[in-house]
């Protein structure tokens, strides 16, 4: 028999003096339905226990948690949820030969805050000074060797978006073990979720289905039960599965424990691949069949065959219907997958469209490492919330739909277009998608750009190099202050330090605007990268220095500098006026034009020949230490108010084959996603070292936070 541990939290009574009661105490006694998990679970032999539960003094459920103490392994700290007898429950949980399976039920009030769920703990002591755990945090620290293979959560909490990230506990952990996790939580984004113990919630649904399956609890059958069920809870249930790394995927070894070969060489023999065959081994593995029966009723076209032959074997088994559906999946999967691919999207755009599709329901997008298999995931999804074909359906296609869109955008090839319109008349015809689309299509639209880091740099007076010195994010169209941070070390690791912390809470992918005053406009080259010692990572002994091995910031993620002087209207002196002019105009000849065209500033332009879109210079502009470096020329082109400008970051050997190549990889980009672009060569090293300068007038932080001084904002 399987040993199984359940650690079962329920936050009632919040930290308050002697004799009062704190106002986020619950007005019904919560923790009833935790002690009925335990009480239920006390007498299963197989089970171990762990209890934290702040039930009110003198209550019904506090006599109950004085019963239960000699059966817990925590009994002395049974009656607490606060940070310090939790973290001392879950250092029990882990151990050296952890237990095969772990039940995780937490009730209580949960939060969040930039999409990030809270779960708070019994030192809350008020609205103010609200105390957590955060939630990813926990989940990741589960995710280590000294864990449970297999853990079974419920979260029966709310998810009430607050404006301000509430005090919390950070667990340590990179979660990169092994680990089959299958949470369910009671509410989505912003939903509110009842705890009530006279109503039918989360938890005592959950309960009730531990009750009426086979034990040890598995995922699958908990979770065709569960799942029917929690369809009438107006918090709409979401479930978060994580199986070694691959999102809603299973691996034979954390299943079947197959060996992945032998497994690969099944799904050869199906004529599908390792992904779609393993959906589809997940819902057979328990009855009896084998892989090799599977492969072959695949190859043969007899998986309904393989259905009722399980069915009669087992008549109320759920199997059966669960391989009919996987099937169908399956199949749906194998006939748009083709379509898809030629539509020419990269992993990380369609990485982006599965966050986007989730943004509002869950925090977690898919891993994937084939089309297949995302798309798997989006049939998935909706089925996790209501037993609707129909709905899942949508889901795919609303995947499907903002792919063509995202194929078929300005600058995207011919190739690719053609490949949206051959997939969308494929659409028209097919009598399953055809009556989805007038519904889904008005939900199809495409993630609305990058979430964009302002950064202010300042040169403090003796310095050696830049510092930060404060940051705003961008989101859409409201701009706000970011949190505080511990900024330390050169300029280049307070940067990576910055972005790492801004995109670990973001969906979508950052962009950096360094906003600089002039001297810092030049951008060198190490305040943009930092080092890792090569010697303390591999543990090999070197030389001072030998083994330092320097990080390019401009090839991990996109950024572009910006003029701070002239951005915050201080003088004008600068031309902000004749800028904001050329600004427009610039923006209007590349929305008119087919490419990009680039003229560098040494240049004239020939007769007849159109504005260029960026102008390019050939030298390298004033430095802190080089202050008469080419400053006249610079001063010139910025006085000018070009708003598309690059450099290079270095000074070129050759100065004809760096613009032949800044200008080829240029005619094939867009105006509005140069940084983004530059990137991405950079990080092939496919452009020589450039400094890009994008100052826009109509995206000017400082009009948008307030702080633009003197002559109004910029026109929009």
């Amino acid at each position: 028999m399987a040993s199984i541990l359940a650690w079962i939290v329920a936050v009632e009574c919040h930290a308050a003096p002697p004799g009062k009661r704190n106002s986020l105490d619950f007005k019904a006694p919560v923790s009833r339905r935790a002690l009925e998990w335990a009480e239920w679970l006390r007498d299963r032999q197989e089970v171990e226990l762990l209890l934290n539960v702040s039930a009110a003094p003198g209550s019904d459920e506090a006599a109950r948690i004085e019963a239960l103490r000699p059966r817990l392994r925590n009994g002395a700290e049974a009656h607490r949820a606060d940070a310090a007898s939790l973290r001392a429950s879950v250092g029990k949980v882990a151990r050296t030969q952890p237990a095969d399976i772990l039940l995780l039920l937490w009730i209580g009030h949960g939060v969040m805050n930039n999409r990030q769920r809270y779960l708070l703990t019994q030192d809350t002591e008020d609205l103010e000074n609200l105390q957590s755990w955060d939630l990813d945090s926990l989940l990741q620290h589960l995710r280590s060797a000294r864990m449970p293979p297999l853990q079974i959560g419920v979260i029966d909490s709310c998810a009430q978006v607050i404006s301000d990230r509430p005090g919390n506990v950070q667990l340590s952990g990179t979660g990169k073990t092994s680990r089959r996790q299958h949470f369910y939580f009671a509410s989505t984004a912003a939903a509110i979720a009842s705890v009530n113990p006279f109503e039918p919630t989360l938890a005592s649904m959950a309960l009730d289905v531990l009750k009426a399956i086979d034990w040890p609890p598995l995922p699958r059958p908990l979770d065709t039960l569960l799942m029917d069920r929690v369809e009438s809870l107006a918090s709409r249930p979401v479930r978060f599965e994580w199986t070694q790394g691959s999102g809603d995927q299973w691996s034979s070894r954390s299943s079947s424990g197959d060996d992945d070969k032998a497994m690969a060489a099944h799904a050869r023999r199906a004529r599908l691949s390792e992904v779609l065959f393993r959906h589809l081994w997940l819902d057979v593995a328990s009855t009896g069949e084998t892989p090799a029966a599977l492969a072959k009723a695949i190859r043969d076209d007899t998986v309904e065959a393989m259905a009722r032959k399980i069915e009669r074997n087992a008549p109320d088994a759920p199997e059966p219907d669960l391989l009919r559906d996987a099937w169908g999946r399956v199949k749906l999967v194998q006939q748009w997958a083709p379509g898809l691919a030629a539509l020419g999207l990269s992993v990380p755009q369609w990485t982006e469209l599965a966050r986007h599709l989730v943004n509002e329901d869950a925090r977690h997008a898919p891993q994937f490492a084939e089309l297949r298999e995302l798309l798997l995931w989006s049939l998935d999804m909706n089925r996790d919330v209501a037993r609707n074909q129909g709905r899942s359906h949508a889901a795919l296609l609303r995947l499907m739909l903002m792919a063509m869109k995202q194929s078929a955008a300005p600058g995207a090839s011919a190739r690719s277009a053609a490949a949206a319109a051959r997939l969308d008349a494929d659409l028209q015809a097919d009598p399953l998608m055809a009556p989805l689309l007038a519904a889904v299509q008005p939900t199809a639209e495409l993630p609305k750009g990058s979430v964009v880091i302002y950064v202010e740099l300042e040169l403090p007076a003796n310095a050696a190099e830049p510092s930060v010195q404060r940051y705003w994010l961008l989101r859409e169209s409201v701009i706000e202050p970011g949190a505080e941070l511990a900024l330390e070390g050169p300029m280049g690791e307070q940067l990576n330090t910055l972005i790492n912390h801004v995109q670990a809470g973001e969906v979508r992918p950052v962009r950096v605007e360094l906003l600089a005053p002039f001297l810092l406009l030049c951008g060198q080259r190490e305040w943009l990268s930092y080092s890792i010692d090569m010697g303390e990572l591999t543990g090999i002994p070197a030389e001072t220095g030998a083994a330092l091995q320097r990080v390019g910031l401009d090839a991990v993620w996109p950024i572009c500098w910006r003029w701070k002087d002239r951005l915050q209207g201080k003088q004008s002196k600068l031309q902000p006026a004749l800028w904001q002019q050329r600004g427009r105009q610039a923006q209007e000849r590349a929305r008119a034009s087919a490419q990009l065209h680039c003229r560098f500033d040494d240049e004239q332009p020939a007769a007849g020949e159109d504005e260029a879109h960026v102008l390019g210079l050939i030298y390298l502009p004033p430095s802190p230490a080089q202050r008469g470096r080419n400053l006249e020329k610079f001063f010139k082109q910025l006085i000018d108010g070009e708003p598309y400008m690059l450099w290079p970051g270095v000074e070129p050997a050759d100065a004809a084959a760096f613009k032949a190549t800044v200008r080829n990889w240029l005619a094939g980009q867009r105006l509005n996603k140069l940084p983004e672009a530059l990137c991405q060569a950079r990080s092939g090293s496919k452009l020589p070292e450039l400094v890009l300068f994008l100052d826009e007038p109509d995206r000017n932080p400082y009009a948008q936070t307030q702080r633009f001084q003197t002559l109004g904002a910029a026109p929009t």
